[in-house]
């Protein structure tokens, strides 16, 4: 199981060296950029879908399929196309939210209140001006919730691309010390990723109470 003094020994040791620091800051990388362009990207497709529903008729099958595919059984196919490297990890973690950020945008859309949009088209508002007024800002509780939920899915799946192939980074560290049965290094990769999650599940509820103020409230 390892032990307390081992694990403090091991993580000093592992800080004096640069390799934990090292470690953490490409997996924080890849997970905040691959978690920012799929969370983003993701919203900005669910929010549009409202623009069509014959549209989002048509794909909404596919997305549904999508969404049930474990998305770390694609790991060794975007590998092998992006190699081992930070690029891999990036498309994986973003592969991982993209689709549960435009489920969760889209499904907001449905919770309007229609009498809110009959009541702006009544005033003469466009299309436009209704999806910024309106779409946009009830639909934000959505997005939020799809954020915290991507944290965790970021972080799976750039560290099960990193199990599979990488030269750096903290699943990386994880696999090598679990294979030479070296716990301590192993809890130190374990509890490193816990104190990640933790800071990037605190940035995205700092961000939670700037733009829904009244939710915390």
């Amino acid at each position: 199981m390892g032990s307390p003094a081992g694990i403090a020994i091991e993580a000093w040791r592992q800080l004096q060296s640069g390799q934990l620091l090292s470690d953490t800051w490409t997996t924080l990388y890849a997970t905040i950029v691959g978690f920012l362009l799929g969370s983003i990207g993701g919203s900005a497709a669910g929010l549009l879908l409202w623009y069509s529903r014959h549209v989002a008729r048509i794909i909404d099958p596919f997305v549904v399929a999508l969404n049930g595919l474990p998305k770390i059984s694609l790991a060794p196919m975007i590998i092998i196309w992006f190699g081992s490297g930070m690029l891999s990890k990036v498309a994986l973690a973003f592969i991982a939210t993209f689709i549960v950020a435009l489920l969760s945008a889209y499904q907001g859309t449905h919770q309007i209140d229609a009498n809110l949009v009959n009541l702006m088209r009544s005033l003469g508002a466009t299309k436009r001006q209704i999806f910024l007024k309106v779409v946009v800002p009830a639909t934000l509780p959505w997005i939020i919730s799809a954020f915290r939920l991507n944290i965790g899915f970021a972080l799976i799946a750039e560290i099960g691309g990193e199990f599979i192939a990488s030269d750096k980074g903290l699943g990386r560290s994880i696999f090598v010390a679990g294979n030479l049965f070296n716990l301590n290094a192993v809890w130190v990769g374990v509890l490193t990723l816990m104190l990640v999650a933790i800071a990037l599940y605190l940035v995205v509820s700092r961000i939670e109470r700037y733009l829904l103020p009244w939710e915390s409230r």
